[in-house]
């Protein structure tokens, strides 16, 4: 597909979604939506809410169109590395702890598989940003720390700016309450197209997506998460980490409307391998690194003491800022906001 097509696919996709978004959500509130794109080249997109949450919200997305066609020739690449390319060297030994082999889910054609990618991608950015305008994080940001900017901007990722201990742990947590806002949204956007097999292969795609999203943000920063938060986004792993559990607790309790052929373990198999699969993608497409660090594979929050500090860190700022989150979100669905259970929390002590 050449460039041009990707950038009128995700215009047209886009568009359609924050037009039916403006009809459901913001003309009840009277409020707005507004959807900006820009060509500047770079892998960006960001959100900007108005500084008084207390009137009619006017809201703005804004997404690159680098981001989409960066998104597509990832989606297309993991394709042909699933399907043909599996490495047959570099990590031919790693893939035994994923045997078989990763491919692509049998119920869609490989075009479909790559779209599906694509699209889930690219929904799941716009969603992501429409979460940090759900929980109003410009003016969350604004009362909990020194940060006065309405403006979130996914690439400051890679910032050379630092930031401090205290903004550094607020910007974390909003981005992974932002990303259980996008995976809500997109969960129930995919069990409205597909169902069966067919939803079953179209979340395995997305999360594929999804785990490509997170390292390009990261581009070659692959060092395992500190002791504590440190710049504006957290590390790719530990995304994914937070992210998987959301997906298998949505999945689980939606078995039977989704008319899934999967029960709770089938869902964590399935799935865990898909988030495993495109990180292997990830490292074998964009790095020289010839041996997988331990760090790179998921293994479950309570499976990582090291990070204990990190995750207490995480939760206690949430617990810091939910209240206030709660009393001023307009619109969500429930299972957007999160939820740290209390076996976990007594874990983590």
């Amino acid at each position: 597909m050449e460039d041009f097509e990707i950038y009128n696919i995700a215009v047209e996709i886009i568009h359609s979604i924050n037009q039916d978004i403006n009809e459901a959500i913001y003309e009840g509130v009277n409020g707005s939506l507004s959807l900006v794109w820009s060509d500047q080249k770079l892998f960006n997109a960001w959100a900007e809410s108005c500084e008084d949450f207390t009137k009619p919200p006017k809201h703005k997305i804004g997404l690159h169109y680098e981001l989409a066609r960066q998104i597509y020739r990832d989606a297309e690449n993991y394709c042909n590395f699933a399907e043909n390319e599996l490495p047959k060297e570099k990590f031919q030994n790693l893939f035994t702890i994923l045997q078989p082999a990763p491919t692509l889910p049998a119920a869609l054609s490989k075009d479909d598989c790559c779209y599906i990618m694509f699209v889930g991608a690219l929904t799941w950015v716009y969603f992501h940003e429409l979460g940090h305008l759900t929980q109003e994080h410009g003016y969350i940001r604004k009362i909990f720390s020194t940060n006065t900017s309405m403006a979130i901007h996914e690439c400051l990722a890679n910032s050379p700016n630092k930031l401090d201990e205290k903004n550094s742990i607020l910007s974390h947590v909003m981005e992974i309450a932002a990303d259980f806002e996008a995976i809500t949204f997109c969960i129930f956007e995919l069990s409205r197209h597909f169902e069966g097999e067919k939803l079953q292969g179209a979340i395995y795609m997305f999360i594929c997506g999804i785990s490509c999203i997170f390292h390009r943000f990261n581009e070659e920063k692959l060092l395992p998460s500190e002791a504590q938060p440190t710049g504006s986004h957290p590390n790719p792993i530990i995304r994914m980490e937070f992210n998987l559990p959301h997906i298998y607790e949505l999945l689980d309790i939606f078995q039977k409307p989704f008319k899934l052929h999967l029960d709770r373990k089938g869902i964590v198999h399935l799935y865990y391998r898909a988030a495993h699969s495109s990180s292997l993608f990830w490292l074998w497409q964009n790095t020289e690194i010839q041996d997988i660090p331990n760090y790179y594979f998921l293994e479950g929050i309570l499976n990582r003491p090291d990070l204990k500090p990190y995750f207490r860190s995480i939760i206690s700022t949430w617990d810091e800022i939910e209240p206030t989150i709660t009393k001023i979100r307009r619109f969500g669905n429930d299972f957007g906001l999160i939820q740290f259970t209390e076996e976990l929390r007594e874990k983590l002590m």
